[in-house]
Formats: structure tokens, sequence, C-alpha cells
């Protein structure tokens, strides 16, 4: 049993065997349909997908981060845990309606990240884009099936990460 605790609320899980066989059986059906799909991926552009999707996700939060240390008042926050939530929550409000594009654009603008890091995170961004429409990205996709293009991909995902993860003291120490 697990408890999950936001806000007042506390939700409390059982992980029964029933639930858990039918999560497999959901899983195995998903696998099936996946092995059927007309735009079958080989499993080294699933993991080359899986990868993208990963660090995409990792540069969002990583931006959504910078924008909020940028914006914060660490002098009034610095010591009040409360206000620091309710600001970091209020902020999520609007970053999360906005455009990852947009989020780049803007810690471009504000100085938080260089040019050469911009081109990189949408270089990955681009990636992202084939996998998550493959009809209208399929040569780009089938050029990936090359081991010198899969290499470049995962070069240019390590070297933005790392990339990112350098404006971030504390990381990875």
């Amino acid at each position: 049993m697990s408890i999950y605790r936001f806000r007042n609320f506390t939700h409390r899980t059982m992980d029964t065997k029933k639930t858990k066989q039918k999560i497999t059986e959901l899983e195995k059906r998903i696998q099936t349909m996946e092995d059927r799909d007309p735009f079958y991926m080989i499993k080294d552009l699933k993991k080359l997908r899986h990868m993208v999707m990963y660090i995409h996700m990792r540069i969002e939060a990583s931006l959504e981060l910078l924008l909020s240390y940028y914006l914060m008042d660490w002098k009034t926050y610095k010591h009040d845990v409360l206000e620091s939530a309710k600001f970091l929550y209020r902020f999520s409000q609007i970053y999360n309606k906005m455009e990852f594009s947009q989020k780049v654009g803007l810690c471009s603008k504000l100085g938080l990240i260089e040019d050469n890091l911009r081109g990189k995170i949408f270089a990955v961004n681009d990636y992202r884009i084939y996998f998550a429409h493959p009809k209208a990205y399929e040569r780009d996709i089938n050029r990936l099936k090359r081991s010198e293009k899969r290499l470049k991909v995962l070069e240019t995902l390590v070297t933005a990460m790392d990339s990112i993860n350098s404006l971030f003291p504390t990381v990875g120490k």
C-alpha cells in the first residue's frame, strides 16, 4: 500500500493481484497494437524514441525551473517554504499554458540560455516532433535506422542535456 499526499488530500492505493494482472494484460494488448502498427519501428528506433522523449521532457522541466528561479524573489521566499510553494504553484499555472518554443524563446531573451544551447534544444525538439508525428516525418525516421544518424541523435541528446545540467551547479554532485 502507498500513500500520496497533495495539499490536505490523502489518497491510498492498494496494488492488488487483480490490478497487477489487469495492468499486465493491457500492456500486452498495447504491445500487440504497436507490433501490428503500419508505422512499426525497429527495436533500436523504439529505444531512441524513448530517449528523445525523456530528454525533451527533462529539458522542458529545466527551462521551467530556470524561469521560476529568474522570476522568484529569493530574498522573500528563501526562508518561507509555504510562500515559495505558493509562488511555484502560481507560476506553474502560467508556464503550463506556454508552448515549448515559447519557453525556449523566453529563456533565450532573458539571457538564461545561450544561442548555442538554444540550437541544441530545438534540435532535440525536432527529433521529438519526428516521433510524435511518424506519418508526416516517415522519411526522417527511416534515416534514423542508419547507425551514423542514430549516433548523431544520441550525441545531440547528451550534449543538450549536459549543457542544461551545467546551468544547475549541484546536478550530479
